[in-house]
C-alpha cells in the first residue's frame, strides 16, 4: 500500500476523532442533565425508564467507535515512514488507547461485568466481529526489541546462576544395560502388534465362514445382491448430493477451501508483503536515526552560536528577579525545586520578561490587574 492510502486513512481518523470527541462531552452533559432531572421529577426512576441501559448503550457505542479509530491508527503508525507524521500519529494513538480504557472501566462499572455485550449497538454500527476486535499495537514489541532481548538475557543468566539451567548443557550417555532395556522393550511391543494383528486376522476369518454358512442357507441370494447394490448405490447418491450441496454453500458463503495452486498464489503475495513491510520498516528505522541526529546537530550548532547569549540573558531575568523579591519582602527567595519546575516556574510568572511568559497583549493586561 502507498504512502497516499495511509495518510489518506490518517486523515479520516483524524476527522471522525475530532467529531467523536466533541460528541462524547456533549453526550456526557446530556446524561448529568437528564439524570438530574429524573432523579428530582420522578420517585421512582425504575418504575418509568430504564436509564441504566440507556447509558449502557450510548457508553458502548462509544467504546466500538474509539476501537475502530484506534485499529486504524495503529495501522497507520505502523507502516507510516515520516518520523514526524509518526510522533503526531503516536500521540493521538496513545489518547484513543487511553479513551478504550476509560469506557471499559465505565462499562464494567455499569454491567457489574467483564464482559460486555450490546447486539442492538453492534447492527446500527453495521460492524462484525472482527472490527469489534482491539488490536494490540505492534510497537510494543517492535520498538522495545532490544530491551526484550536484553531482559531474555540477563533471565538467563540468572537461571544458570541459580543451577536451574546449565551453562553448556551436555548429552547424557547411554550405558550398555540402559540401551539393552530399551531395545527389549520395544522388541516385545514389536511382537505384542504382530501377535494382535494375527488374532485379529483369525477372528476375521471366523466371522467370514460363520457369514458365509449363514448365506448359504437363504434361498433367494438374487435379492440379497440386489439389495446390497442397492445400499451401495444410494450411498454413493447420497453423498455426491451432499457434496455438491456442501461446495454450492461454501460458493455461495464465500469459504470454498483452497486448491494447491491457490495457496501457492497465496503464500507468494504473502512473502511478496511481507518483503515490503520489511523495506518499509528498514525505511522507518533510517528515517528515525537521520532526524534524531538532524535534532542532535541543530542543538549543538544552536548551543555552540547562541548559547552564551542566552546564558547572559537567563542569569540576568534570574537576577532581575531576586532584586525584585529582595526589594519587596526584603529577604531572598527561595529558588523552585526540580518538582515545581526549577527556573522554567520562575519565567512562566507574569512579572518576568521571558520569551516563555511573554503573551499576547490582553493576558499582559490581565496578569498586570490580577
Amino acid at each position: 500500500m502507498s504512502n497516499h492510502y495511509y495518510n489518506e486513512l490518517w486523515h479520516q481518523a483524524q476527522h471522525e476523532v475530532d467529531l467523536l470527541a466533541v460528541a462524547d462531552e456533549q453526550q456526557g452533559q446530556n446524561f448529568e442533565t437528564a439524570l438530574a432531572a429524573l432523579a428530582s421529577a420522578l420517585p421512582d426512576i425504575e418504575a418509568v425508564t430504564d436509564p441504566k441501559k440507556l447509558i449502557q448503550s450510548t457508553v458502548y457505542e462509544f467504546y466500538l467507535r474509539y476501537i475502530g479509530i484506534a485499529n486504524r491508527l495503529e495501522e497507520v503508525y505502523d507502516k507510516m515512514i515520516q518520523p514526524q507524521k509518526r510522533l503526531l500519529v503516536r500521540k493521538l494513538l496513545d489518547a484513543c488507547l487511553g479513551r478504550v480504557i476509560e469506557l471499559k472501566h465505565d462499562l464494567v462499572n455499569i454491567d457489574l461485568m467483564e464482559f460486555n455485550y450490546n447486539d442492538a449497538v453492534v447492527i446500527r454500527l453495521q460492524l462484525t466481529p472482527m472490527d469489534t476486535e482491539l488490536h494490540i499495537p505492534r510497537y510494543f514489541l517492535r520498538e522495545r526489541q532490544q530491551q526484550i532481548e536484553q531482559r531474555n538475557r540477563t533471565m538467563h543468566e540468572i537461571l544458570i546462576k541459580l543451577g536451574w539451567l546449565e551453562e553448556h548443557p551436555s548429552e547424557e550417555k547411554l550405558s550398555e544395560i540402559e540401551a539393552i532395556r530399551l531395545l527389549q522393550m520395544h522388541e516385545r511391543a514389536r511382537q505384542g502388534r504382530l501377535r494382535a494383528h494375527f488374532m485379529k486376522e483369525i477372528r476375521m476369518l471366523k466371522d467370514k465362514g460363520k457369514a458365509e454358512e449363514k448365506g448359504k442357507e437363504r434361498s433367494d441370494m438374487g435379492l440379497l445382491a440386489a439389495m446390497k447394490i442397492q445400499k451401495v448405490w444410494r450411498g454413493h447418491t447420497a453423498r455426491r448430493i451432499t457434496r455438491r450441496r456442501k461446495q454450492e454453500e461454501m460458493i455461495l458463503i464465500g469459504m470454498v477451501p483452497p486448491t494447491a495452486a491457490m495457496l501457492k498464489r497465496r503464500a507468494e503475495k504473502e512473502d511478496k508483503l511481507n518483503k515490503i513491510y520489511e523495506r518499509r520498516y528498514a525505511t522507518q528505522a533510517a528515517y528515525k536515526q537521520k532526524l534524531e541526529s538532524s535534532v542532535v546537530a541543530v542543538r549543538a550548532d544552536i548551543k555552540s552560536k547562541q548559547g552564551s547569549t542566552i546564558t547572559e540573558d537567563i542569569t540576568d531575568e534570574l537576577r532581575a528577579w531576586i532584586k525584585d523579591c529582595y526589594e519587596k519582602t526584603g529577604k531572598l527567595p527561595e529558588f523552585p525545586s526540580e518538582d515545581q519546575g526549577g527556573s522554567l516556574h520562575i519565567f512562566s510568572r507574569p512579572g518576568t520578561e521571558s520569551e516563555l511568559s511573554r503573551s499576547s497583549a490582553r493576558s499582559s493586561k490581565e496578569s498586570r490587574k490580577t
